[in-house]
């Protein structure tokens, strides 16, 4: 059984914003839109590591997910704060960022500003952590 490639950038994990085509394959049949899934192959492992944009328990007490579907993928659940919450990260993601994108883009960019960190760390950051890399990269 083939499974269709996910859209995205393919940077940071797939992003799979219409999972029906992916669900089809693996259940054999069509099943709604359940948000948007970042998919992560883990090494060494046919499985799969992935997270939602949804609150799923709520999902399946309105009825909108299927409840034995949730189960199946809730095994490991992991809450990982915004980036807002845990805005003391930002240092080390942006220090990996530069180092990712002066290195894929061959320039030589060291740092920045203790200024410009300054105005990152009072940002909102509705996109999160994603938002971020997409602002370094540029």
């Amino acid at each position: 059984m083939a499974i269709p490639a996910p859209a995205g950038d393919g940077e940071d994990g797939e992003e799979v914003a219409d999972m029906s085509g992916l669900l089809e394959s693996i259940f054999g049949t069509a099943h709604p839109v359940i948000g948007v899934v970042h998919l992560l192959p883990l090494p060494g492992s046919p499985r799969w590591g992935g997270s939602l944009d949804r609150v799923l328990d709520r999902a399946v007490k309105d009825g909108t997910f299927r409840e034995d579907l949730y189960y199946r993928i809730n095994v490991i659940p992991v809450r990982l704060p915004p980036l807002r919450e845990r805005i003391e990260d930002l240092p080390v993601l942006v220090d990996f960022f530069l180092k990712r994108y002066s290195g894929r883009f061959h320039k030589d960019v060291r740092g920045i500003a203790e200024s410009t960190l300054q105005m990152l760390s009072h940002y909102w950051w509705p996109g999160n952590i994603r938002e971020l890399a997409k602002k370094i990269k540029k």
